[in-house]
């Protein structure tokens, strides 16, 4: 099945994939070219110190890079679980998940909205964004996870978001406004999370880069309460958390 594994005689397990798996790739193999020069250099010397700076190297390279999958497959989950947790959800009916990829923060609020609400996820899923970034996969993982009833999945860019002004309780987007590169656009993106928000909403935005930008657009978007986190060290490289109210 699309986006899930089948295990004989058990239901399907979703699979949300991995983050930036270019960067994933890249470290694994510099981790595994420093191991292979370290042993050619090493090979034709007879100090065998030579060699570790090049293991040093590839530690660190396949520690980061495990790292990473771990902060995909486990940590971002952990962290969203206890965000949405900390929520006042109370009452919240609509939800948006801006750059939802795969699904695995869309399913959590879907749950959390129970079967009256209805979620809505949008992206462009790009591969380069997540391994295996399908809108396929995102409907299997939210079937597989019995909440396909109450979500709505848009293809659309983040700046011309296809909702109407105030139309949701709750907005969430994890790790999506890095990826956005012209800061016009990562601007108006911001601007439409406050403008989908409905008042006495609540956003949540985790991001490891640009949210001392998100803060601030979100104040001019006209949300209070405001705040930006430390550093989350569930995830890799540490998230910080934006939290804001419309």
């Amino acid at each position: 099945m699309a986006g899930g594994r089948v295990i004989p005689n058990q239901p399907a397990v979703a699979d949300y994939g991995i983050d930036a798996p270019g960067t994933v790739f890249r470290l694994v193999a510099g981790c595994f070219a420093s191991i292979m020069l370290g042993i050619f250099i090493g090979s034709g010397v007879a100090d065998a110190r030579v060699v570790i700076p090049f293991a040093a190297v590839s530690i660190g390279l396949g520690l980061a890079a495990a790292a990473m999958v771990a902060s995909s497959k486990v940590g971002i989950r952990r962290l969203w679980s206890r965000l949405l947790d900390g929520a006042a959800l109370d009452g919240a009916t609509a939800a948006l998940d801006a750059g939802c990829g795969r699904g695995p923060v869309l399913v959590q609020v879907a749950r959390r909205l129970g079967p009256d609400g209805t979620v809505h996820g949008v992206d462009r899923w790009r591969s380069r964004d997540v391994s295996g970034n399908h809108r396929s996969v995102a409907e299997a993982n939210v079937g597989i996870a019995g909440v396909a009833d109450r979500v709505v999945l848009h293809d659309a860019d983040l700046w011309a978001l296809p909702l109407p002004d105030g139309s949701v309780d709750l907005v969430t987007a994890n790790l999506a406004f890095h990826r956005i590169a012209d800061p016009q656009r990562r601007a108006a993106a911001v601007a439409e999370l406050g403008r989908v928000l409905a008042p006495g909403g609540t956003a949540l935005i985790v991001d490891w880069r640009g949210t001392a930008t998100v803060a601030d657009g979100l104040r001019a978007a006209g949300c209070h309460d405001v705040t930006r986190s430390g550093r989350r060290w569930l995830t890799f490289p540490p998230a910080r958390v934006v939290t804001a109210r419309r």
